[in-house]
C-alpha cells in the first residue's frame, strides 16, 4: 500500500516541481518509467488486487502530469495502456511465482509426510518385530537385550539399559545393555532407589526427559555413575518406567549425547518398547514360577507314588515276614545244636558263620517291617573295626575265589562310636558285595579298600573300590527303594534307605562318590563318644600301602555301586 499511496503522489509532486526549470514533456516521459517499477514492486506483494490497485494510482498520477506539461491526448493514452500492460504482465509473473511456490510447498509437505510414513512404518514395524521375537522367547534376558537393541536403532541412540526393580530394596539391577563397555558397566550393576534419570522414572511412575542429567537441579547419582557420564558424555536421556498391572517391575533408559532432544514420537515409541518389555519379563516370571511349582508337584507326586509303593512292600512283609523267621530259627537252632556237639575248630567256625548269616537275615527281615511300623535301635557302643572285621571274615574267601584284593586301614586308637552293631553289618556287607559286583567288570588289578579314620569328633568309615563308578544320572537315585541297575538274574539289593538311616539314627550321615576326577571313596561317619577302644594290631602291609597313596587311589574312581556314604 505505501508504494500507491505514499511513493507515487510522492514522484507526481518531485517531477511537477521541475516544470519550471525542465522541459515539462521531458519530464512526464521519464515519469512513466517510474511509475512501472512501482508497478513492478508493488508485484513483489504477492497480491494481485494490489498490483492493479498501484496501476490505476499511478496512471492517474503519470495523466494528470502529463495534462500539467500539455501533452497530446493520445499521448496520454499511450501511457495509460503501457502502464497497464506493466500491471498485467507482473500480475501473470506473480500468478505463475505462485503456483510454482505452491507445487514446491506440496511437494515439500509430501516428502515430509512420506517420510513421517515411513518412519511410522519402520516403528510399527519393529514393534511387531519384538513382539513376535518376545513371544518365542521366555527368556527375561533375552527379552531385555532385544527390546534395548531395537529400541537404539529406531531412536538412533548411542546407548540404551534395561533395569529390573528389587522389589526388597528398591534398587534397579541392570539385565541388559546395548552401546556400553561391560568391563565398567557389567550387568548386575545396582542402580540406589531414585537416583539419575531412571531413579526418578520409577520414583514418579512417569517418562522422565532432559538433554543433560548432569545439569538437572532435582536428579543426583552416585560419584561413579556421575563419572561414567562424563567420560561418555551420554548425559541426555529418555528414562521410561516399566509398570504392569501398577507395579512398577523396572525401568528402560535409552540416552545419547548431551543436548540431544527427544521429541514425541520418540518418547511415545520408547514407552511402547517398555510396554512391551514389562509384559514379556512379567511373562517370563510367571512361567518360571509355573514351572518351579510344577517342579514341585512332579516331586511330590513321585513322592506319593514311592508312599505307595512302601505301603504295598509293607504289606507284603507283613504277610511272608512270620514265614521267613520260622526257617531262620530252625537254622540258628540247628547251628546252636551242631557248635555244642563239634570239637574241631575249623567246623566250629563254619557253623559261627551259618548262625551269624541267619542273624543278619533276622535282622534283616526286621528293617522290612520298619516300612510297615518304627522298630527301636539297638544302639550301643561299639568298635567300627569289629563290625568291618565280622564282615570281611564273610567275605574274605570269595574274594580270594575272584582274584580280588582286599585292603583294611584301621589306625590304631580309634574311638567308639553308637550304633547298632547289626545294621552297621549290613550297611558295611551292602557296600562291599557291591564293590565285588563292581570290579567284576575289571581285567586288571581288582581292588577293594575299606578305611577308618578320625576327623574332628566323627569316625569316618570307607569303602573304595576300582570299579567304573556310579553314572551321574543313576547317582541321584541310589538310596530310592527297590531301585536297581542290575540284570534280573542278579542279586539285588534292597535296603538302601534303611542302613543309611542306621547311620544317621546315632548322628551321622552317609553320601557316595562317583567321580572319576576326585578319586574318592563311599563314606559313612558317626560321631565319637568319649571311651577310645583298646589297642590293636598295626595295619597290615597292605594296609599301610594304601595309606602311603599308591598310584591307583590316586588315579582311578574308588566307589561304591548301592548306598550309603558319607563325608
Amino acid at each position: 500500500m505505501a508504494v500507491a499511496l505514499f511513493d507515487a503522489p510522492l514522484v507526481f509532486f518531485l517531477q511537477w516541481a521541475t516544470f519550471p526549470t525542465s522541459n515539462p514533456s521531458g519530464v512526464a516521459g521519464f515519469t512513466v518509467g517510474v511509475y512501472v517499477l512501482l508497478v513492478m514492486l508493488a508485484a513483489f506483494s504477492l497480491q494481485h488486487w494490489y498490483v492493479i490497485f498501484t496501476a490505476v494510482v499511478v496512471v492517474v498520477y503519470e495523466v494528470l502530469l502529463q495534462h500539467f506539461a500539455g501533452v497530446s491526448v493520445g499521448a496520454m493514452v499511450s501511457t495509460a495502456i503501457l502502464i497497464g500492460l506493466a500491471a498485467a504482465i507482473c500480475s501473470y509473473a506473480q500468478y505463475r511465482l505462485l503456483r510454482f511456490v505452491r507445487r514446491v510447498d506440496r511437494h515439500i509437505r509430501a516428502h515430509r509426510e512420506a517420510e513421517a510414513a515411513r518412519r511410522q512404518a519402520e516403528r510399527v514395524s519393529a514393534l511387531a518385530d519384538l513382539a513376535r521375537e518376545l513371544s518365542g522367547t521366555l527368556d527375561p534376558t533375552t527379552v531385555a537385550e532385544r527390546t534395548a537393541d531395537s529400541i537404539v536403532r529406531l531412536l538412533g541412540a548411542r546407548t540404551a539399559i534395561l533395569f529390573r526393580r528389587d522389589p526388597a530394596s528398591g534398587d534397579l539391577v541392570t539385565v541388559a545393555t546395548i552401546g556400553i563397555d561391560r568391563r565398567s558397566f557389567p550387568l548386575g550393576t545396582r542402580l540406589p532407589a531414585g537416583a539419575g534419570a531412571t531413579g526418578q522414572a520409577v520414583s514418579r511412575r512417569e517418562v522422565v526427559i532432559t538433554a543433560d542429567v548432569l545439569a538437572e537441579p532435582g536428579i543426583s547419582m552416585p560419584p561413579d555413575l556421575e563419572a561414567r557420564l562424563l567420560e561418555s558424555n551420554h548425559r541426555a536421556a529418555c528414562a521410561v518406567p516399566l509398570i504392569v498391572r501398577g507395579t512398577v517391575i523396572g525401568a528402560l533408559r535409552v540416552a545419547d549425547v548431551a543436548g540431544r532432544p527427544f521429541t514425541d514420537d520418540e518418547v511415545h515409541l520408547a514407552q511402547a518398547f517398555a510396554d512391551h518389555a514389562a509384559f514379556s519379563l512379567e511373562n517370563a516370571r510367571l512361567y518360571a514360577e509355573l514351572d518351579a511349582q510344577l517342579h514341585q508337584l512332579e516331586t511330590t507326586q513321585q513322592q506319593l507314588v514311592q508312599a505307595g509303593k512302601l505301603a504295598a512292600v509293607g504289606q507284603l512283609v507283613t504277610g511272608i515276614a512270620h514265614e521267613i523267621n520260622n526257617p531262620l530259627a530252625t537254622i540258628m537252632g540247628q547251628a546252636e545244636m551242631l557248635s555244642r556237639r563239634l570239637s574241631d575248630a575249623g567246623q566250629l567256625e563254619r557253623v559261627a558263620k551259618i548262625a551269624d548269616c541267619a542273624m543278619r537275615a533276622a535282622t534283616i527281615v526286621r528293617g522290612l517291617q520298619t516300612f510297615v511300623r518304627p522298630q527301636p535301635h539297638d544302639v550301643a557302643a561299639l568298635d567300627l573295626r569289629d563290625v568291618v572285621a565280622r564282615v570281611t571274615s564273610l567275605r574274605r574267601d570269595a574274594m580270594r575265589f575272584n582274584g580280588v584284593e582286599l585292603m583294611e586301614d584301621f589306625p590304631e586308637g580309634v574311638p567308639l562310636v553308637l550304633g547298632d552293631a547289626g545294621q552297621l553289618e549290613q550297611v558295611v556287607l551292602n557296600l562291599v558285595i557291591n564293590a565285588e559286583q563292581a570290579v567284576a567288570a575289571v581285567t586288571s588289578a581288582p581292588r577293594i579298600a575299606i578305611g577308618l579314620s578320625v576327623h574332628d569328633s566323627r569316625v569316618r568309615l570307607s569303602v573304595a573300590d576300582t570299579g567304573p563308578g556310579i553314572p551321574a544320572d543313576i547317582l541321584p537315585r541310589i538310596f530310592e527303594p527297590f531301585f536297581s541297575t542290575k540284570a534280573p538274574t542278579r542279586i539285588r539289593g534292597w535296603a538302601c534307605p534303611s542302613p543309611t538311616a542306621s547311620s544317621r539314627t546315632t548322628g551321622g550321615g552317609s553320601s557316595p562318590r562317583a567321580s572319576r576326577a576326585t578319586g574318592r571313596p563311599s563314606r559313612s561317619s558317626f560321631p565319637r563318644i568319649g571311651a577310645r577302644s583298646p589297642r590293636r594290631r598295626a595295619p597290615t602291609r597292605r594296609a599301610r600301602r594304601c595309606v602311603a597313596g599308591p598310584s591307583w587311589w590316586s588315579r582311578t574312581s574308588l566307589t561304591s555301586r548301592v548306598c550309603c556314604g558319607t563325608s
